[in-house]
């Protein structure tokens, strides 16, 4: 598959699709969390709590791949924070969301992580970014 950039606006779109998908993660991780903290009294709640953790396995899979196929980035499925790879005069970009934001308000550059992540602001679609720095 081919890598895919996104402008802003076409990042701002996909969150219509990547937010829920992100929700249904979420979801997904809190609950088999859940099952760490459960004692079983014996083997048939132990394996029916296996299969169930087996099944959610499987559709946490199946969202990551929505994602994968929609071209963004998974950073962290516990905070359900994805990157949009984005072209800033060539140079490949981010822009950062974290599942709950409204929208689009932060990139990073390719080496940087999370807590590096920038404001944007003064934005075109042709990716010109302006920086507080």
């Amino acid at each position: 598959m081919n890598k895919r950039y996104f402008t802003q606006t076409e990042a701002t779109e996909a969150l219509k699709l990547v937010s829920p998908i992100m929700g249904d993660i979420l979801g997904i991780v809190k609950e088999v969390s859940l099952f760490k903290q459960v004692s079983y009294s014996n083997e048939i709640e132990l394996n029916e709590t296996m299969s169930e953790i087996q099944s959610k396995q499987h559709m946490l899979i199946h969202h990551i791949n929505e994602l994968h196929n929609l071209g963004v980035r998974i950073r962290d499925i516990f905070y359900g924070i994805v990157d949009f790879p984005t072209l800033d005069n060539g140079k490949e970009m981010y822009y950062c969301w974290q599942y709950d934001e409204p929208e689009i308000c932060f990139y990073h550059g390719k080496k940087c992580n999370f807590a590096k992540r920038k404001y944007l602001y003064n934005i075109t679609n042709n990716n010109n970014y302006g920086t507080q720095d």
